[in-house]
């Protein structure tokens, strides 16, 4: 039965969408039913001969739902419905906004407005994970599979029977009833001549019906459904969709099967959890935790004491924590954790949730790794839990909590790295910046009493001083400070009036209020542009020497108004930030000396305390494009830390994770864009960003058109400008050459703080890989007598054939990965050791008549039009393609770096695949990506899919050093002469045991142990 039903109207005037349609993670289909009448400007919609189609994504975005089998006509000729909802929208918790019915016919199709859904968290965390429901393709899967166990069986069956002896031999074979044979012949012969290959055309059923109500021979096809339908000897039997889209070798994967994320496996820390009562032994309270599913109730006492403590134990592990509420009710008005040692010594607070009551029942408090410093790995802590009621007491407070492990480990593109910063705002709001330990101090005091200060109503300060002071409020920092200290200074600010350019950012310890003759500055002060719009600042200010002589106890942090007349600010949403472990940015200064892979700072040699020399000139270049600090990252595993960036004017600036070429020619693995205001900014991320070791962060200056010189040194930069351009051997675009100007930006990387979790889940996906492999392997394979191999392959026109996975004769369409040294892979040691030679050197370990060729492919890839690559396919690889080829391997894509190149190939690729496929229609094509710019890996895969092609993804290869070459290596060449690699874009690309890898990739995908 249906536990909720909802009614809509879904009309076309109305662009409104209804209201949410709630459901529960893990409702089965048909808990929530939705009764829907289709209308057209208040007129029904009659459904007499359309198909409905319900279509959706999951909340996540990673499965599809596309269900045509939940409805039910209720009033054709009024447009009314009932749709059972299917299980699987239900799978993962959040809000889905794109949902949608759509209703076809002959004619096409058409789709309703997006209905909008709710997906509530269950508590059950062994919930199956989102995948794709789609059940006109899974009637088709279901169906097909059904025949192939029947083919099993029946083969087995045969196999048995030979076994044991019981067959009969040729003599006894023949010797039977030839009449009998030949009788059957004749009854086949007919049968199949009677059959027509070309299928007749109905307007539906009924026609189909009244034309031959005693049955015939062929498929009849209905036009209103698709579908097609075959005499069974009694009634015309539906058999399912006519021409469905075939399913390719090897096209259902590991991701159509189901994907395991680590944001979605939850187990909780807690090991056990007791009462506590708050400051009072006496107060009696009743209290109950299931530690399997987090539920907690906390009743607090009446009286005068209506606080309960909910004390949890756990065991300490390295890194971050959460502590993560969720169905809390409302009898709650407020909740603080603190953390204890075993004993019940408490070491600090870290953070509150729910204050002003409870909305939706929902908080997370994140506990730093600093904030644990002084438990030890392996000892139990405790963190209390502080639940207050909504009155005096009496009142029962719910809900769940569990202690999780901090770490996302999935980048998800270039939205995320614009989230990261919106949760800066969302940590304030909440009064919640606890990340990494910082401690955010918000109070603030008068500097200049004298001056005027307006507290308005959103919050928001406004100061002002008619005088040609520079008043402004004074923040206290709550703990010391030390050399070396960073202290983040987040505020948002405007300006009203006045002739001040900005604000002053200064640290000063209390002789500014005691003696400040005595010297108050503990670092140098930074001035902050101020604009009459709205801006938001991220300021980092460091301790050093200069400043050592002052009392670092007692500090504060100042903003404030620039000297000028009559100067009006308004202030709001401030956090001063900074560590309360000494150990944390003590590391910082060590790294900055000694070069250690905690912290390392490209700064391109600018002061300390500003980012442009006073005496830099602006150095028009209006065609420079990309700039970059000349030196690379230097270990792997980093990740980008932060970015400082000065701008003249705001846009939208783009900037490219990636290595330059042996041409030095730009090849970028990431790409995103960030909304920057004018002046100087520094953006600090949150999550982690990989810049492997070799690669560099690049920032696109086209719209500034100018970089900076000075008198003072600074260290050289690399810059791209449209006056250095190349085009030889296949390579083009914009080379990047050493410039004494400075740069507009700077970053600094540092350690991956997830690394080891990456690990240990990499080797788990890499073990479910293979599992599911071999299960693959052992369906789709069948051997011949003899031993040969095929593979069941679907055609468009739903025939089954099979093709051989031992092939004969190979042809390859490669760039330098292939034919980068004297025709062979380049940076490979020698010809054998490329990753081409090594496949084919096993393929022939069982086919000795094995054959291949290799052909250059470059000059498709430098091509920038469709019309180019389509050209250099006819008139160039059609000359030397073999024409009894059974397997193409393309390896192409890692040379598309420039946006022409890059703006048809997505539609190239399918061509390029398409292309192939047409002139080897029996061949199995394979497609090599990539090792450079993996971020077009969906392309290749997309044309793949759509034309039945294999994806060989090797750009996990590309991110650990062990697999490229290096500069120093030596390679010989096919004359037996040797040759060291000097330049490092040549060393980026595979060595040997790259080039290994590679081979090892391929043969997989092809099937071949």
């Amino acid at each position: 039965m249906a536990i909720r039903t909802y009614k809509v109207t879904l009309d076309s005037k109305n662009s409104i969408a209804p209201e949410p349609v709630f459901l529960r993670q893990g409702d089965k289909t048909g808990a929530v039913v939705i009764d829907a009448t289709l209308m057209d400007n208040g007129s029904p919609v009659s459904l007499s001969g359309l198909t409905p189609m319900f279509k959706a994504n999951t909340a996540d975005g990673q499965a599809v739902i596309a269900d045509s089998a939940g409805f039910s006509i209720v009033n054709a000729s009024g447009g009314e419905f009932n749709y059972q909802v299917p299980n699987a929208l239900s799978s993962v918790p959040g809000k889905i906004v794109t949902a949608y019915f759509s209703f076809s016919n002959s004619s096409g199709s058409e789709s309703t407005f997006d209905v909008p859904f709710v997906i509530s968290s269950a508590v059950d965390i062994t919930q199956k994970q989102a995948e794709d429901y789609i059940t006109i393709i899974d009637g088709t899967i279901n169906s097909l599979s059904d025949k192939i166990d029947r083919l099993n069986i029946d083969l087995q069956n045969i196999l048995d029977n030979y076994s044991s002896g019981d067959f009969y031999n040729k003599a006894q074979t023949d010797s039977k009833d030839s009449a009998t044979l030949s009788n059957a012949k004749l009854y086949v012969d007919s049968s199949i001549s009677s059959i027509s290959s070309v299928p007749e055309t109905f307007p539906d059923l009924a026609s189909i019906k009244a034309k031959y109500p005693n049955g015939a021979n062929g498929v009849m096809v209905a036009a209103d459904n698709g579908h097609k339908y075959i005499w069974n000897g009694t009634i015309w039997a539906d058999s399912g969709i006519y021409q469905a889209v075939g399913l390719a070798e090897s096209q259902i994967t590991s991701k159509s099967v189901s994907s395991i994320a680590s944001g979605d496996v939850f187990i909780s820390e807690i090991k056990d959890a007791d009462k506590n009562s708050w400051n009072d032994l006496n107060q009696t309270l009743t209290f109950s935790f299931d530690p399997r599913t987090g539920s907690f109730s906390a009743t607090t006492p009446s009286g005068s004491m209506p606080n309960t403590g909910i004390m949890l134990d756990v065991q300490r592990k390295s890194g971050d924590y959460d502590l993560i509420f969720t169905n809390v009710n409302s009898n709650l008005s407020i909740l603080a954790a603190y953390i204890l040692k075993k004993d019940g010594t408490l070491l600090n607070q870290v953070g509150n949730a729910f204050a002003g009551g409870v909305t939706n029942g929902t908080a997370t408090i994140h506990i730093s790794e600093v904030s644990l410093s002084s438990i030890a790995i392996g000892d139990t802590f405790r963190v209390l839990i502080n639940v207050k009621s909504v009155d005096a007491g009496g009142k029962q407070v719910t809900g769940n909590v569990r202690l999780l492990r901090s770490g996302d480990i999935s980048l998800k593109g270039a939205d995320s790295l614009n989230g990261s910063l919106a949760k800066i705002h969302d940590y304030i709001d909440n009064v919640g910046l606890i990340k990494n330990n910082i401690v955010v101090d918000t109070l603030w005091t008068k500097w200049f009493s004298d001056a005027n200060y307006q507290t308005n109503s959103d919050g928001s300060l406004t100061f002002w001083s008619s005088e040609t002071g520079d008043p402004g409020p004074m923040f206290p920092i709550t703990s010391p400070l030390f050399n070396g200290s960073i202290v983040y200074i987040y505020f948002e600010i405007k300006k009203v009036s006045g002739s001040a350019a900005g604000v002053k950012i200064q640290l000063v310890n209390n002789n500014i209020n005691t003696n400040p003759s005595a010297g108050f500055r503990i670092a140098d002060p930074i001035n902050v542009k101020v604009s009459n719009d709205w801006e938001s600042y991220i300021v980092p200010i460091q301790l050093n020497d200069t400043w050592l002589v002052q009392d670092l106890s007692n500090n504060f942090a100042i903003i404030s108004a620039i000297r000028g007349t009559d100067n009006k600010m308004v202030l709001r949403n401030v956090a001063i930030m900074h560590s309360v472990d000494p150990s944390i940015n003590m590391q910082i200064e060590t790294a900055n000396i000694s070069s250690t892979n905690s912290i390392v700072e490209f700064s391109n040699g600018l002061r300390k305390g500003e980012f442009l020399n006073s005496d830099s000139l602006a150095s028009p270049l209006p065609k420079v494009h990309y700039v970059t600090p000349v030196n690379s990252v230097v270990d792997n595993g980093m990740c980008l830390d932060s970015i400082t960036v000065n701008l003249k004017t705001a846009e939208n600036v783009t900037f490219a994770i990636g290595v330059l070429d042996q041409n030095n020619l730009l090849v970028p693995s990431r790409t995103f864009t960030l909304n920057l205001p004018a002046g100087q900014k520094t953006f600090i991320f949150q999550q982690d960003i990989p810049i492997p070791a070799g690669n560099r962060l690049f920032m696109e200056c086209h719209n500034q058109g100018v970089l900076y010189q000075s008198s003072s040194r600074t260290e050289n930069i690399l810059v791209q400008d449209e006056d250095h351009s190349f085009n030889q051997n296949g390579y083009s675009g914009y080379q990047f050459y050493t410039s004494s100007l400075m740069s507009p930006f700077s970053y600094r990387v540092r350690n991956s703080k997830i690394e080891s979790e990456v690990k240990n889940i990499s080797d788990n996906v890499v073990t479910m890989q293979s599992d599911l492999s071999s299960l693959k392997s052992g369906t789709n394979v069948f051997r011949s007598p003899s031993g040969k191999r095929f593979a069941i392959n679907v055609n468009d026109d739903g025939s089954i054939s099979t093709v051989s996975l031992d092939p004969k004769k190979m042809f390859v369409y490669g760039n330098s990965l292939t034919v980068g040294f004297d025709g062979f892979g380049m940076a490979a040691s020698k010809e054998a050791n490329d990753w081409v030679h090594l496949v084919a050197a096993k393929i022939r370990e069982t086919n000795s008549d094995f054959s291949f060729s290799v052909m250059d492919g470059r000059d498709w890839e430098s091509s920038t039009t469709s019309a180019d690559r389509l050209s250099v396919l006819n008139n160039k690889v059609a000359a030397q393609l073999p024409s009894d080829a059974d397997l193409v391997i393309i390896q192409l894509g890692d040379n598309i770096n420039t946006a022409d190149k890059l703006s048809s190939y997505a539609d190239d690729a399918k061509t390029l695949v398409n292309w192939f496929r047409q002139k080897l229609p029996n061949a199995r094509i394979v497609w090599v990506a990539q090792w450079f710019s993996d971020q077009l890996i969906p392309i290749a895969e997309a044309a793949c899919n759509e034309r039945g092609a294999l994806l060989c993804d090797i750009s996990k290869y590309d991110r650990d050093p062990q697999y490229k070459s290096a500069v120093g290596n030596v390679w010989t060449d096919r004359e037996g002469v040797q040759h060291t690699i000097d330049n490092p874009g040549v060393a980026l690309h595979p060595g040997d045991l790259g080039m290994q890898m590679i081979a090892n990739t391929v043969l997989n995908t092809l099937r071949i142990d």
